[in-house]
Formats: C-alpha cells, structure tokens, sequence
C-alpha cells in the first residue's frame, strides 16, 4: 500500500458512510461547477464588473459559447 491509498474499512456501516461523504461532495464540485460554467455563458462583453467583459472575451477567443 503506498502513502496515498488509505486501508478500506470491512464495516459495512462505515463503508455505507463513507460513500455518502464521497457523494456529497462530488454533488457539492458538481454546482460549483456549474456555477462557473453559467458564469462564463452569461458573460457580456459590455458588462458593468470589471472582470466581465474580460470574461466574456476570452469565452469568445475560445471559440465562443454553444
């Protein structure tokens, strides 16, 4: 076993809890995600943020959106 595996529990409540934190957080990366993604397809390139336009330009250099 190497540094970063980390030994499995044979208890199968443990395992069961476990996998609902796994499932929680990847629910959890999922929205923060999407959050990003909506943020980047709503961009405008006249916005009034600052970061905005900036934004918006470089989702359109990329290739744009959609």
């Amino acid at each position: 076993m190497t540094t970063n595996e980390l030994a499995l529990s044979s208890d199968l409540s443990t395992l069961i809890a476990e996998i609902n934190a796994y499932k929680r957080v990847d629910g959890e990366a999922i929205f923060e995600i999407g959050k990003r993604l909506k943020s980047v397809r709503d961009a405008k390139l006249d916005g009034k943020d600052a970061d905005e336009p900036r934004l918006a330009q470089q989702r359109e250099d990329a290739g744009g959106y959609g």
